[in-house]
C-alpha cells in the first residue's frame, strides 16, 4: 500500500494528553522561541542558540514527529545571529494546526517579513 496522497493534520495523542504535552512545552520550548514567521506551508520558529535550546528542539522533534506524522521538522543554525531555527511543515492546515505553539506575548510574521530566516 502506498503512502496517503493528502495526510490528515491531527494530534495522535488523546486529548488529555495533547494537555498534558501542551504544558510540557510551555515549560520549555514555548519560552525559547522569540520569533515565528510564516511559510507557504508551515512555520518558522526563531530560537536562541544554547546547548539547552538545541536539546530542547532536538526532543521536541523527535515526539511531535512520533504524534504529527504529517509534519516535517527542519532545522538550520545561524551562528552569527546567535539563532536556531526550526522549521515546521506539512499540507494543508499544518501552518494553523501548531500556531498553537506560539506564545500569546507573540504575534507570527508574515512571509515577507522574515529576518535572517
Amino acid at each position: 500500500m502506498g503512502e496517503l496522497a493528502n495526510p490528515i493534520v491531527a494530534c495522535s495523542l488523546s486529548e488529555v494528553d495533547q494537555r498534558i504535552r501542551r504544558a510540557e512545552l510551555r515549560k520549555g520550548f514555548m519560552q525559547r522561541i522569540r520569533s515565528v514567521h510564516e511559510l507557504p506551508a508551515g512555520l518558522s520558529f526563531r530560537l536562541d542558540l544554547t546547548a539547552d535550546t538545541e536539546r530542547e528542539v532536538h526532543e521536541f522533534v523527535a515526539f511531535e514527529s512520533r504524534c504529527c506524522g504529517f509534519a516535517s521538522f527542519a532545522q538550520r543554525r545561524d551562528e552569527s545571529a546567535r539563532a536556531l531555527w526550526l522549521e515546521v511543515t506539512g499540507p494543508s492546515g499544518a501552518r494553523e494546526f501548531f500556531a498553537n505553539l506560539v506564545p500569546e506575548s507573540l504575534e507570527i510574521e508574515p512571509a515577507d517579513r522574515q529576518d535572517a530566516g
